[in-house]
């Protein structure tokens, strides 16, 4: 069974047009990297939040204003 299925990925890999399958292939795999940017740039902004809050940025404190 396995073999079998093995076999029908060489053959569609060497009958299918090189636009039809890069698509197939490299679209998940672009799609993964762009969410995984867009995770990072959301992780890094509520990181900063917390690190820097807006009261601590506004109010320099005692003494310093």
């Amino acid at each position: 069974m396995e073999n079998e299925e093995n076999k029908s990925a060489d053959i569609s890999l060497g009958n299918q047009s090189v636009g039809r399958l890069l698509f197939r292939y490299a679209f998940p795999s672009a799609l993964s990297l762009v969410c995984n940017a867009i995770y990072n740039i959301v992780d890094q902004v509520f990181n900063w939040k917390k690190i820097f809050p807006a009261d601590a940025v506004r109010d320099p404190g005692p003494g310093n204003g």
